[in-house]
């Protein structure tokens, strides 16, 4: 009996994998299509069973951990426990190894260094709708090692250490979906408008910052100064007016510069950056308009009318559109291929037409070839050549001809 139980069960097992596997209380397996190696997880029913052990997950392992309705201190010890023995053969190479921590509606967050001890296996973190009464801490991300992708996502952040970041690595890893090396700081609640000095700094191999929503209203000249590798900044809608001469002179990898829904305070000074990107390369995305002194008009308008007092060609003769200069042999090499273009665009039509008009020829040539030997060939079967008739036969001359040979008389001679 208790043979046949087993097998009962081992069958059901077989018919709903996910069903029979196990989990730590307050987890759940997220059954959708898409949720591979995904787990959900009530803070509130976990809290009392912390650390949250590996061990305690059957396969599918977990690969992606929700951890939602969070409100309070997560322990100083480990939270999560024996993550180090994370099993890469499982894993979906579809996803990133991530942790999301969503805090509850006016919810807080407050962890320590060795919340996260044997989380190392993660490529992305988020933090989301969290008040951080604490800030962030000195080395409060050192627990991971290295990640490709930090999010803080409507966060309320009252402090920053200038070593926040010590212990932690943030660059791009090649080897997972969706490669970013970024770190998101977005729709938060920046205390004070700004961040300590020298935040930034360590994140030497960021590939991509995003600041974008926090409420900025003042830059450091040096801010950036560290992240000589960041291709892509978003500074969008932010509370600032103006940017620093020069705050992005390290940024030489530099190419991508968010300024969307800034109210700029337009002065001649103030647009300095717009010749800098031109110069640099760095593509400007969004409409740069002024708030001051004449709201509305745009940027780059009011900075060429008002404040153009060299020539950008610099004395090379060119055409000047805006901050740009197209000098002379950047233009006849433009008209040069137009030209080109239009000559091989008339050659095409013509060589076109020539052989269309061949093809016509040839072809009513051979028809009418075609016709002429249809009427030969009915000619000769009506009447064997047109009808015409060969002589008549005449009666030819007798074999021995003398008769017609006169004979001469030898006896007149003498």
């Amino acid at each position: 009996m208790y043979s046949v139980l087993l097998f009962v069960l081992y069958f059901t097992c077989l018919l709903s994998f996910v069903d029979c596997a196990f989990y730590p209380t307050g987890c759940a397996y997220d059954i959708d299509s898409s949720a591979v190696g995904k787990y959900r997880c009530d803070y509130t029913l976990s809290l009392p069973n912390f650390p949250i052990r590996y061990t305690n997950f059957s396969e599918p392992f977990p690969q992606r951990i929700v951890f939602y309705g969070i409100s309070g201190t997560l322990p100083a010890y480990a939270t999560f426990d024996a993550f180090d023995s994370f099993n890469y053969t499982y894993q979906s190479n579809d996803y990133k190894n991530s942790l999301e921590l969503i805090c509850s509606d006016g919810g807080s967050l407050q962890w320590g260094v060795g919340t996260f001890t044997w989380m190392t296996y993660l490529h992305e973190v988020t933090i989301k709708s969290c008040n951080l009464p604490s800030g962030l801490i000195s080395s409060a991300f050192s627990d991971f090692g290295s990640l490709d992708h930090l999010i803080l996502d409507g966060c309320t952040i009252p402090i920053t250490a200038t070593d926040t970041f010590s212990g932690l690595n943030i660059t791009k890893m090649s080897d997972i979906p969706d490669p970013r090396g970024e770190l998101t700081i977005t729709n938060c609640d920046l205390s004070g408008g700004n961040f300590s000095n020298g935040f930034f700094d360590l994140l030497t191999e960021a590939s991509a910052l995003d600041l974008s929503n926090t409420g900025l209203t003042n830059l450091d000249v040096n801010m950036f100064a560290q992240m000589s590798k960041v291709k892509k900044i978003n500074l969008a809608h932010n509370a600032f007016t103006t940017l620093p001469s020069n705050i992005f002179h390290n940024n030489t990898a530099l190419a991508v510069l968010d300024l969307t829904g800034i109210a700029w305070d337009c002065s001649c000074d103030n647009l300095w950056f717009l010749d800098y990107a031109s110069s640099n390369y760095i593509d400007i995305e969004g409409p740069i308009i002024c708030n001051t002194p004449t709201a509305g008009v745009k940027a780059r308008l009011f900075f060429s009318e008002n404040c153009r007092t060299y020539d950008v060609c610099d004395a090379i003769p060119g055409i000047a559109i805006g901050i740009d200069c197209f000098e002379w042999f950047q233009i006849l090499s433009y008209a040069f291929t137009g030209a080109t273009l239009i000559i091989s665009i008339c050659a095409l039509v013509i060589v076109s037409t020539y052989r269309r008009h061949m093809y016509v020829s040839e072809k009513q040539l051979l028809f009418v070839k075609k016709a002429k030997a249809i009427r030969v060939l009915e000619a000769l079967k009506r009447g064997g050549g047109g009808g015409s008739k060969a002589p008549a036969k005449t009666d030819l001359p007798p074999k021995d001809s003398s008769w017609a040979i006169p004979t001469i008389d030898d006896s007149n001679l003498d």
